[in-house]
């Protein structure tokens, strides 16, 4: 009960002295400010900033749509120019992959003269021409031959070229195997 009392006494004493802050001043303000008291009504600016919100708020829901459209729009070209993008890739992966495969098929076909070329040599001359070229390149030749014929021509050359040659053979014929 003591704590309704004061809350009470304050709820009266403002309805008791709210008709005083009206009747202040003349009685124009009187009516177009209604009964708030004076320092509760607001000034021009105030009035003014409060325009201009209520105006942003009118406008909020209009201009957040006009930037989902702009970003919407944005977006459409992105993707338009993403799917561009991925065609000519496309287009360019399929001209490397018709590029690489003829260029399998020339080297198969070359290397194939190639291994006939050394096949149908002389084997001390086939050996002499092979100890210059690269011992990889040599050893993927005898490979392909006849192991008659290739074992002929490794008989031909020196020891040690006919050692590295054959351990680059030993070599890849392991990694064919695991």
């Amino acid at each position: 009960m003591s704590l309704r009392f004061p809350l009470l006494l304050s709820l009266a004493i403002g309805i008791a002295t709210a008709p005083a802050y009206a009747a202040d001043g003349d009685g124009e303000s009187a009516k177009t400010t209604g009964r708030l008291p004076q320092h509760l009504q607001l000034s021009k600016e105030e009035a003014t900033v409060s325009d201009e919100a209520a105006y942003c708020d009118a406008i909020v829901d209009q201009a957040r749509e006009m930037r989902y459209s702009a970003r919407e729009e944005e977006l459409q070209t992105m993707q338009s120019e993403l799917e561009r993008g991925l065609e000519l890739m496309e287009r360019k992966k399929t001209e490397f992959e018709k590029w690489v495969q003829r260029r399998e098929e020339f080297a198969t076909r070359a290397s194939e003269a190639l291994i006939a070329i050394y096949e149908r040599m002389r084997p001390d001359a086939a050996a002499e021409r092979l100890m210059i070229v690269d011992p990889m390149l040599a050893s993927s030749i005898l490979l392909k031959m006849p192991p008659a014929k290739s074992g002929t021509i490794l008989n031909e050359m020196e020891a040690k070229k006919a050692a590295g040659i054959t351990a680059i053979m030993a070599a890849s014929a392991d990694r064919g195997n695991g």
